[in-house]
């Protein structure tokens, strides 16, 4: 079985992606079925709903996730 916490990062910043096979607060079939979806040139891209990510980054509590939560909460607005 593979290890649920397994991370690994495609390209180079300010272009990169970090691919999660977990995420701290979260469940996958619930955060599943609150996904958003958009459509990119023709290529589906699904995102964490703000909910979610608002709980995932709770969990974290990291200053900067901290921070996030404002903004996003602030966005809201």
């Amino acid at each position: 079985m593979a290890d649920a916490r397994f991370q690994f990062f495609v390209g180079c910043p300010p272009c990169a992606f970090d691919f999660l096979t977990s995420i701290l607060g979260l469940e996958f079939q619930p955060a599943w079925e609150n996904r958003v979806a958009s459509d990119e040139d023709g290529i589906p891209v699904w995102y964490l709903s703000k909910d979610d990510l608002i709980i995932a980054k709770k969990a974290v509590a990291r200053d900067q996730d901290l921070k996030d939560i404002e903004e996003i909460r602030r966005a809201d607005s």
